[in-house]
């Protein structure tokens, strides 16, 4: 998670240097992503629902021509999915944290002085940073056990993301996304028995 940070901040940096360069317009977002896996066989799921977590980042957004612009973004990403046992009290999550760079196609909508309202839609290409499958017991949670799946879990994920926004007086953002996964997550995915990440993402934040 430590390295999903400081490829942000890297990131961020040059979006500062770039927007002052071209009169484009950066800032930063965070807000909470509420997360699926979804089998391709019923049969595989253990009956996953939603993982809720933080994510965030930084924007860039380069005006290209009336109201498209192009809208590049570094943030971190937590996905996977969770499901509870209630006759042991048992909760597992599948923890999978990313490093989302999106590139979206962006269109204002509606442009008011006070704000505008914008659609958006590209692909994203994610990095993992993290993969570990949890066991916790208790209803809260009282204790539990983290395991590492990096090695049953793909480096890279590609996913298509479709959403808008609304920018607020000169500095306030707030953005709704929904990400559909494109690969399968398991390294040893067979036909037919693959899983991929769906999410829905909300952020606010600001902009320069």
């Amino acid at each position: 998670m430590r390295a999903g940070w400081i490829a942000i901040v890297c990131l961020l940096s040059i979006g500062v240097g770039t927007a002052s360069a071209q009169n484009g317009r950066f800032g930063g977002k965070v807000g909470m992503t509420a997360s699926d896996a979804v089998f391709e066989s019923l049969d595989d799921d253990p009956g996953y629902g939603n993982r809720v977590f933080v994510s965030g980042g930084g924007f860039y957004v380069q005006p290209i021509t009336g109201p498209l612009a192009l809208q590049l973004e570094a943030l971190f990403m937590a996905k996977g999915g969770e499901y509870g046992d209630d006759s042991t009290q048992t909760t597992y999550t599948l923890m999978l944290d990313y490093l989302e760079i999106p590139a979206l196609a962006r269109i204002n909508v509606v442009r008011r002085s006070s704000h505008s309202i914008y659609l958006f839609g590209g692909p994203a290409v994610d990095f993992r940073i993290n993969a570990k499958f949890r066991t916790a017991a208790g209803r809260p949670v009282r204790s539990g056990v983290n395991e590492d799946i990096s090695s049953t879990v793909n480096l890279f994920d590609l996913s298509m993301t479709a959403g808008g926004g609304v920018d607020i007086g000169r500095h306030a953002v707030v953005d709704a996304r929904y990400s559909w996964g494109l690969t399968d997550l398991n390294k040893d995915a067979t036909d037919g028995h693959g899983v991929r990440n769906r999410a829905l993402t909300v952020m606010a934040g600001f902009r320069y």
